[in-house]
């Protein structure tokens, strides 16, 4: 629930989505405004049990960015300069679940997506996240949040 504690992390739930079997996905932040340890502050998502036990802790996989210059040129990877020294939190949590399909004629530089939107989760199905930077589609089943690229407006 909105306000409880997670058991000795010294974070409090501020978002919660609930899952089919009585599970939830937790966005927390810090009681009293400070993190805790600085692995909190960039792996805030949880999956509680019934009983508010942690059965995983967000794990982020940060995109590798395409630096494409010109439209029909080689893409240049550049890696993301991200470590868990920055102070990168994840600060919104989606009120539904999704399912991400391409658009037929997309682009390699351009991608398009359509959503399907779900008041329940069902496997398969994503929750979105965000930083204060960038947008990530998390997966509850696994605990994985993959960085999409796209900033948050």
């Amino acid at each position: 629930m909105i306000g409880e504690e997670i058991a000795s992390l010294n974070l409090r739930v501020v978002h919660e989505m609930p899952l089919s079997n009585g599970e939830r996905v937790v966005l927390a932040g810090p009681i009293n405004h400070k993190w805790p340890l600085s692995q909190a502050i960039n792996h805030n998502v949880f999956r509680l049990d019934r009983s508010g036990e942690v059965i995983w802790q967000v794990h982020r996989e940060e995109i590798v960015f395409a630096d494409w210059g010109k439209k029909n040129a080689t893409p240049k990877l550049i890696e993301p300069s991200f470590s868990e020294d920055d102070c990168d939190p994840f600060a919104s949590m989606g009120t539904q679940f999704f399912i991400r399909r391409p658009f037929s004629d997309n682009q390699p530089y351009l991608p398009k997506f359509n959503h399907e939107f779900f008041d329940s989760y069902a496997p398969g199905r994503l929750l979105g996240l965000s930083t204060y930077e960038l947008e990530y589609d998390l997966d509850p089943e696994t605990g994985i949040a993959v960085c999409t690229g796209v900033p948050v407006n």
